[in-house]
C-alpha cells in the first residue's frame, strides 16, 4: 500500500529531496517483492500464499512481506531487493565498512518472534521457518554460512524447487500446479481445484484455510505508513492519468468513448480511465465519501458528469438520497447487511 501512495503522489504533487529518494527506496522493495513473487509461480495447488500483512502480537506491530502455508509448515520471507557487495560479521552486515544501519537479520528474528507469538495466541502449534531472501541479482554477501537463514539469489530457485518436491513427495501425489497472481496490497492465492484424484489430494486442508482466514480477518486496518508525506485534496494535481506511461491526458471530446495519450500515443477506454481515478482516489482518500461531484473534480478533463455518474452506478453502490447520495463498494455494503 505504502509504494501504491507514493507512486500516486509523484505524479501529483512534487516531492522533496528527501520524499524522492524515499519514495525510490519503497519502489525498489516493491519491484524485490514482485521479483520473488515469479518463484511462487507453478506452485502447487495447496500451497496458501499471504502477501503484505500487517499484523499485530504481544502489543507490536510487523510486516510480513510473503507468508507462505503449507501442509507441513509456514515459511516467512523478508524480501531485501539490495544491490552490491556487503560482508556478514558477527551476523552485522556491512557495506564498504559502514555497519547498516537497519539489519535485516534482526528484521528477520522480531518477525519470526511475533508470528510465533501471534499464532499461540490463535491456538495453532505449527512449524514456522524464517528466511532472509535477497532477490537482486547484483548482491553479493560475503561471510554468510548454512547456519544463517539467508537466500542469496542464485539460491532462491533451488530453495523453492526442493520445497515442491518435498510437499509432493509428503502427499503422495501427482504434482499438480497452478499460475500466481500479481501482488496487491494483500494477495491471497487460492488454488483453483482441477480435476482427478491428484488434483484432490493437493488441496489445501481445512487448518490451512482456518488460519488464511483468520489472518486476514485480524489484519491492521490502517497499517503505519511513516514515510508518506502530508496531502490534501485542494493541493494535488487533478486529472486522468495514462495508464501505459503515466503522463496526464488531455481528455475525449464529450461523445468519444476512448482517449489518446499525447504522450506515447496509448489508447484507452474512458470509462476504465474513470474508474482507475476513482480506484486511486479512494486509495489516497479511504475515509472520504464518493461523490460525483467529488470525482468530477479530481477526472478534471472530463467534461460530462453524466460520465462519472455512469461508472459509478456500474461499479459501486449507490447510498441516500439525490442530494445527499454517495457511493460504496458492493463488497463493504454486503458485508454490512450480513
Amino acid at each position: 500500500m505504502e509504494y501504491l501512495i507514493m507512486e500516486s503522489l509523484s505524479n501529483r504533487m512534487k516531492f522533496s529531496k528527501s520524499e524522492e529518494e524515499q519514495y525510490f527506496a519503497i519502489k525498489k522493495g516493491y519491484e524485490g517483492e514482485v521479483l520473488f513473487d515469479s518463484y511462487y509461480e507453478n506452485c502447487p495447488e495447496n500451497w496458501l500464499i499471504l502477501n503484505d500483512l500487517w499484523l499485530k502480537s504481544n502489543n507490536s506491530i510487523f510486516q510480513i512481506d510473503s507468508l507462505l502455508i503449507t501442509s507441513t509448515a509456514h515459511y516467512i520471507f523478508e524480501v531485501k531487493n539490495l544491490t552490491y557487495e556487503y560482508l556478514l560479521k558477527n551476523n552485522r552486515f556491512y557495506r564498504n565498512g559502514n555497519e547498516l544501519k537497519h539489519n535485516p537479520l534482526t528484521q528477520l528474528e522480531r518477525c519470526d518472534s511475533l508470528y510465533r507469538h501471534l499464532l499461540k495466541q490463535l491456538g495453532y502449534n505449527v512449524p514456522v521457518i524464517s528466511n532472509l531472501a535477497f532477490v537482486n541479482p547484483d548482491f553479493t554477501l560475503f561471510g554468510t554460512t548454512e547456519d544463517h537463514p539467508i537466500l542469496l539469489p542464485t539460491q532462491i530457485k533451488l530453495f523453492f524447487e526442493k520445497l515442491k518436491r518435498k510437499e509432493w513427495n509428503a502427499s503422495g501425489s501427482t504434482p499438480s500446479t497452478r499460475k500466481t497472481t500479481a501482488r496487491g496490497i494483500v494477495t491471497t492465492l487460492v488454488p483453483d481445484i482441477g480435476s482427478g484424484s491428484g488434483a484432490e489430494q493437493m488441496k489445501p486442508t481445512q487448518t490451512q484455510i482456518k488460519l488464511a482466514k483468520h489472518l486476514l480477518s485480524i489484519l491492521i486496518d490502517k497499517p503505519p505508513l511513516s514515510n508518506i508525506p502530508s496531502y490534501d485534496f485542494e493541493t494535488l494535481e487533478k486529472g486522468l492519468l495514462c495508464l501505459n506511461c503515466r503522463t496526464f491526458l488531455a481528455g475525449p471530446s464529450k461523445y468519444k468513448e476512448h482517449i489518446v495519450c499525447h504522450h506515447c500515443g496509448h489508447v484507452e477506454n474512458t470509462r476504465k480511465c474513470i474508474l482507475n481515478a476513482i480506484k486511486e482516489y479512494q486509495l489516497l482518500f479511504p475515509n472520504e465519501k464518493l461523490k460525483t461531484d467529488r470525482i468530477f473534480k479530481w477526472c478534471k478533463v472530463i467534461i460530462c458528469q453524466r460520465k462519472i455518474r455512469r461508472v459509478l452506478l456500474e461499479h459501486y453502490f449507490k447510498e441516500g438520497n439525490t442530494n445527499t447520495s454517495f457511493y460504496s463498494d458492493f463488497l463493504k455494503v454486503a458485508n454490512q447487511r450480513i
